[in-house]
């Protein structure tokens, strides 16, 4: 939320239904991955306004391939 990204989630409650629902998805793995990649490293926004954290790049193409 701090990072206030354009194609972020609009609010905290909507962050956290979607990180619920993220974790008992079939991406669940990936996901959780990312997470605790995540866990204090620095939040920004990328290039298309979503949030994303450098430090975790694999963690996060793991991620988003397994969404496509």
């Amino acid at each position: 939320m701090a990072a206030d990204c354009e194609n972020g989630p609009a609010t905290q409650q909507i962050c956290e239904q979607n990180c619920a629902s993220l974790l008992q998805s079939e991406c669940a793995a990936e996901y959780g991955a990312l997470l605790q990649c995540a866990e204090g490293e620095e939040v920004t926004c990328g290039p298309a306004g979503f949030p994303t954290v450098a430090a975790c790049a694999d963690e996060q193409d793991a991620f988003i391939a397994c969404l496509n």
